[in-house]
Formats: structure tokens, C-alpha cells, sequence
């Protein structure tokens, strides 16, 4: 029987790879390699697993609700998104090591390898580094855009930066014409969509809000370098989910305490203050205010909160709303660890395949469901962000499926898995490291 996906080894669905670095060797070995003997026919199909649609809805909903309240808690939590990364990145520690602890020591055998424990901490500091200036770029960018469409669409990015990354990091690896023409149909879509925010700050109205989109597109940089840097420096060993995710949370929350003082600096908080702040944050996701005013507030209906480009806004804040900030910040932590949990489900189940499927499949619906008018502090969909959807959408399915819609349409019946798959037969996509961009990136980078 196979061990509990939260606290066992990642899952590695049948013939498939899991590395990319394995995939570059491959490519190289088989260099001057003599021809091969042709393949033998394909096996009958196994019978469809039924408990595969119960994953793919909970991949589908846990994801939904991952995207929807980490905006929503930005609602009650808007000053304090330094407390914000803080509370969502430690929160993983105890839950990790609240398993790692008693596997080492009370557990004989540890279901924890010594091969495991061997691995040098310095690795999963340089792991947690990473990850944590993405996560804190990702946080103060969902803080400060107002239409979290606007995001979810941004985050694409995270495709055309892990290629090029991935092609310099591991030699052998290619891309067809398909996919790269896909990637560029994805940053024409993103520049879609940040071209009226970029005119609106050219002309002194529109504030911040492009600044933090500009951030949310550099968030994957960091992001995908640690997933290249995982791939490279675990190489194919496998490393339990939760022991990897633990101490990388725990390098995470250490590193984040130091990257508050630039976090302050960006988001207008005088140094003096940074730790009361911090302190208030705490304060507010227990449900109590501490920012009030009896005056008038400048920003208690501005939604575009303070403007990075008018210091003189520094010393202004949006009066506490926190009554709601309990409610939030937790149902976000409960459906961010369900995600990690249906990602694993979703590759052991159906394979990255479904995963690919699913992910394409939610960048629409989270784009329209932040639109509704029945989300707090809604913003309407505007056209560039409908015209950079589509856009977006077109890059999506030419980079995933343009090679096996090509086979199809000029009559080759063999439109077969290895025609969808971006680099070689088996080999993860770049859209893997996309998919989990929405999760910590401390715990939903083992996911890949």
C-alpha cells in the first residue's frame, strides 16, 4: 500500500521522469547512440481510475480557494502584509517538523532515510532564500494590485522565465518551434495587459499599481531558480515531501526576518516603526484593530491605497479593518496546505499531464471569479485583461498542445503523449513550476 501523499516520497506516476537534469543526460547519452530497434506496440490502455475525477475536483477547488483568500486576506490584513509573509511562511514550520521530529527520533526504522539526513542544511538554506524573496515579492504584489485578475495573468510569466532558465541550467535541453512560439504569445499577453497600467503611471495617474504588477512578473525569477536549483542539487534523489518543505519553511521564516527591513522600505513604513507594525499585524489576524482614525481617513474608500511614487503618503494609513482577518488568513492556510495535498494527488493520480490540463483550466475561471461582483472589493475586467486572457490562453495551448494539434490536423494518427510534452518524453514543463506558483513556494516546490 502507498503511504500517505502529506507525509511520504513525492509520487512518481508511471513512465514518467521526474527530473530535468535526467533528461538532459538522456539527451546527451543518446548522441551517436546506433538506431534503436522500432518500439514494440503499445500496451492495452489500463482501465480509467474513477477516483481520478474526486482528484481533479479537489485540485481544481483547493486551488480556487488558495487564489481567492490569499487576495481576500489582504482585505483586513492591507497594513500589514510584512506580518502577512511572516504568518504564512512560519505556519509551515510546526506543520512540517511536528512530523520530522518524531520520524527521526521515536520512529525505528525512520521512515526518513539517512541518505535524507545526510543531504548539507546549506542546501535548503539556499532553497529557503529563494523562496522566500519570491514569496515576499508575491505577497506585497497581491497586497497593492487592486484586480487580482490582473495577477493571475501576470503569473503566467513563470513559463517563458523557467525556459530560460532551464535551457542555460541543464545543456541538452530544447524546445520546438511550438513552444517557443507559445512562450511569446504569453508575454505578448502579459505586455497586453500591463500596457494601460504602464501609460496610465507614465501619466501621473496611475499611481503604484504598475509598480507591483512590474514585481509580480520578477516574483518568478526567483521562484523558478529555485526549482532549477532543487532539480540540480538533489538531482535524483528522493527526498520525503515534508522533510524537504520543512526545513526549507524553517530557512524561509529565518530569512524573512531580515527581508522585512527592505519590505518596509517599499511599502512606506519608517524603519522606527517597522517593528510595531509587525507587532499590530499579529494584533489584526487575532481581530483586533489598531489603526484607527475619528476623522476623516485619506484612504479609508481609496482603494489604491499609498502611492509609492508620493512619499508624502508615508505617513498616511487605511484605518483597521480586522474583524474579518481571522477568518481569512486562516481558511487561505487551510486550502493552501489542500492544494500541496491535491498537487501530489493530481501527479499520482494522472500524472503531470492532468496537472498541465487542470492548471490551463484554472487561469479562465480565477480570472472571471475575481471579477464577480459578489468578491470584496471586486474590480471589473477590463479589455486589455480580457484581450490579454485570450492572448494568454492562445500561448497556453500552442506551448502545451501545439505540436499534437499540428499532427492532427495534417492527418498523423500518432498525436501521441511525447508530441505534448515540452521538452522530451517524461521530462517536466516549465508550466509544472507555473501550476505551483500559486502554493508556498517553500511546500509546493517538492510538488514538482
Amino acid at each position: 500500500a502507498s503511504s500517505p501523499p502529506f507525509g511520504g516520497k513525492p509520487p512518481k506516476p508511471p513512465g514518467e521522469r521526474t527530473s530535468l537534469l535526467a533528461a538532459a543526460e538522456q539527451r546527451s547519452s543518446d548522441k551517436g547512440a546506433p538506431p534503436t530497434k522500432a518500439p514494440a506496440p503499445p500496451a492495452e490502455p489500463a482501465p480509467a481510475d474513477k477516483s481520478l475525477v474526486a482528484v481533479f475536483a479537489l485540485f481544481v477547488v483547493s486551488s480556487l480557494g488558495n487564489r481567492l483568500f490569499q487576495k481576500l486576506q489582504t482585505v483586513p490584513m492591507y497594513n500589514y502584509p510584512i506580518t502577512v509573509n511572516l504568518v504564512t511562511t512560519s505556519v509551515y514550520v510546526p506543520v512540517c517538523f511536528s512530523y520530522i521530529i518524531p520520524a527521526t527520533f521515536c520512529l525505528n526504522p525512520s521512515p526518513i532515510t539517512e541518505a535524507e539526513q545526510a543531504i548539507p542544511k546549506m542546501k535548503f538554506a539556499v532553497m529557503g532564500a529563494l523562496d522566500c524573496v519570491s514569496c515576499v515579492m508575491i505577497v506585497l504584489a497581491v497586497n497593492y494590485v487592486p484586480n487580482a485578475s490582473t495577477l493571475v495573468l501576470l503569473q503566467q510569466s513563470a513559463i517563458p522565465i523557467s525556459m530560460v532558465i532551464s535551457f542555460f541550467a541543464f545543456p541538452g535541453v530544447t524546445y520546438d518551434r511550438f513552444q517557443l512560439s507559445g512562450a511569446f504569445v504569453v508575454l505578448l499577453g502579459i505586455a497586453v495587459v500591463l500596457q494601460p497600467q504602464m501609460a496610465a503611471g507614465a501619466g501621473g495617474n496611475g499611481g503604484s499599481a504598475w509598480v507591483w504588477s512590474v514585481v509580480t512578473v520578477l516574483s518568478c525569477i526567483p521562484m523558478c531558480f529555485s526549482s532549477v536549483y532543487k532539480e540540480k542539487a538533489l538531482g535524483e534523489q528522493d527526498v520525503g515531501v515534508v522533510y524537504l518543505n520543512g526545513w526549507v519553511a524553517l530557512y524561509q521564516t529565518l530569512v524573512a526576518l531580515p527581508l522585512s527591513i527592505p519590505s518596509a522600505w517599499a511599502t512606506a513604513i519608517p524603519l522606527g516603526e517597522l517593528p510595531y507594525n509587525i507587532a499590530d499585524g499579529f494584533a489584526c489576524v487575532a481581530g483586533i484593530n489598531s489603526v484607527t482614525f475619528d476623522g476623516d481617513d485619506a484612504f479609508g474608500s481609496d482603494k489604491s491605497g499609498y502611492d509609492l511614487l508620493n512619499p508624502e503618503d508615508a505617513s498616511a494609513r487605511r484605518a483597521d479593518a480586522c474583524g474579518t482577518a481571522p477568518v481569512y488568513v486562516g481558511v487561505y492556510v487551510f486550502f493552501n496546505l489542500l492544494y500541496n495535498v491535491a498537487t501530489i494527488l493530481m501527479l499520482k493520480k494522472g500524472g503531470s499531464n492532468m496537472l498541465y490540463l487542470a492548471s490551463t483550466i484554472l487561469v479562465p475561471i480565477s480570472d472571471v471569479m475575481f471579477s464577480l461582483k459578489c468578491m470584496p472589493d471586486h474590480q471589473p475586467m477590463h479589455a486589455a485583461d480580457l484581450t490579454g486572457l485570450l492572448v494568454i490562453m492562445a500561448g497556453l495551448l500552442l506551448y502545451r498542445a501545439g505540436k499534437a494539434i499540428w499532427r492532427r490536423l495534417a492527418g498523423d494518427g500518432e498525436a501521441e503523449a511525447s508530441a505534448m510534452s515540452p521538452l522530451s518524453p517524461g521530462a517536466p514543463s516549465p508550466l509544472v513550476r507555473e501550476a505551483a506558483a500559486a502554493a508556498r513556494p517553500s511546500l509546493g516546490a517538492a510538488t514538482r
